[in-house]
C-alpha cells in the first residue's frame, strides 16, 4: 500500500497483513508471531472500533501512532490490543490519540503497557498490565484522563537528559470518575535516543513535568498532585477518592426518636 493510500484511510478495523501475521476476518482477529515491527502503524487517520490485535514481539510496540517524522491521528473506541511480552501501544510526538468506549489495552506485566508522547486523551476503556510512560520530547506532551480504568504498576512521568533538543514539557491531568490502580512516579529521566533506557534522576530539570489531579479514585494518596480546591478522602477499601473540598459532606440523618410508651 502506498503512503498516499495509507493517509486516506479513515477506519481500519483489520489492517493489511504483514509478514508473520495471521488475519482471520471471520473473528476480527489479527495476530503476529514474533514480528519485530509494528503490527499496526498509522501515519494518517485511523479508528480501531473492535476486533483483537494480539502480538508476541519482544522488540516492538504492537500498535504505533505516528513517528518522529509523521503525525498520526488515532481513535481506539473498542476492541482489544494485547501484547504480554512488550509495549502494546505508543503515541509519538506530533500525533494525537484518543482512547474511549470499551477499548481494552494490555501490555507486559513486567515492563510496559503504553508509551505516550504528543497529545493523548482518555475518556473510557482500560489500560492494564505493565506501566504507562509519559514523556515530553521535542514537542510538549499532554495527557488528559477523564474516565476509564488504569490498572498498571506505574504512571511514570519522565524527561530526556538532552534538554537542548528534547526540551518539551509534560503534563498529566486526571479528573472525572477515572479509576487508577498503580503508583504515580515523577522525577525519572530517559536517554535522548528515545530507547527508554533510564539514567540518574539528578539530571531532571525541576518543573519540567506537571501532574494535576481533580477527580478520580486511586490506590495511593495523591495529595501532592491535587489541583487547588480539592482534597482526598480514603474509603473503607483503602482507596483514595478525590473530591471538591468546597462541597460539604452530606449530614448524618437525624435518628427518629423512640415513641413514649402509653401508660397502662
Amino acid at each position: 500500500m502506498s503512503r498516499a493510500a495509507q493517509r486516506s484511510l479513515t477506519a481500519v478495523p483489520i489492517p493489511a497483513v504483514r509478514k508473520k501475521e495471521q488475519k482471520n476476518p471471520e473473528t476480527g482477529k489479527l495476530e503476529s508471531n514474533g514480528n519485530s515491527s509494528y503490527v499496526i502503524y498509522n501515519a494518517g487517520t485511523m479508528t480501531i472500533a473492535g476486533g483483537e490485535v494480539i502480538g508476541t514481539s519482544g522488540y516492538s510496540s504492537l500498535v504505533c501512532n505516528g513517528s518522529n517524522k509523521e503525525a498520526g491521528v488515532m481513535t481506539i473506541s473498542g476492541g482489544k490490543l494485547s501484547q504480554p511480552s512488550y509495549n502494546a501501544l505508543i503515541n509519538y510526538p506530533m500525533s494525537t490519540l484518543t482512547i474511549t468506549g470499551s477499548a481494552d489495552i494490555a501490555g507486559d506485566p513486567n515492563s510496559s503497557a503504553a508509551t505516550f508522547y504528543g497529545t493523548v486523551t482518555m475518556t473510557g476503556g482500560s489500560i492494564r498490565d505493565g506501566e504507562i510512560l509519559i514523556a515530553p520530547a521535542y514537542t510538549d506532551t499532554n495527557v488528559t484522563i477523564t474516565g476509564g480504568t488504569i490498572a498498571c504498576t506505574n504512571l511514570k512521568m519522565a524527561s530526556f537528559t538532552d534538554q537542548t533538543t528534547w526540551n518539551g514539557s509534560g503534563r498529566l491531568d486526571i479528573s472525572g470518575n477515572t479509576q487508577v490502580t498503580g503508583t504515580i512516579v515523577t522525577g525519572t529521566t530517559l536517554s535522548s535516543n528515545m530507547t527508554g533506557a533510564f539514567v540518574p534522576d539528578a539530571q531532571v530539570i525541576a518543573g519540567r513535568n506537571t501532574v494535576v489531579i481533580s477527580g478520580g479514585t486511586f490506590s495511593q494518596d495523591v495529595t501532592d498532585y491535587l489541583a487547588d480546591g480539592y482534597e482526598v478522602e480514603q474509603d473503607g477499601n483503602g482507596m483514595f477518592a478525590v473530591q471538591d473540598a468546597s462541597i460539604a459532606p452530606a449530614p448524618e440523618p437525624t435518628p427518629t426518636p423512640e415513641p413514649t410508651p402509653t401508660p397502662e
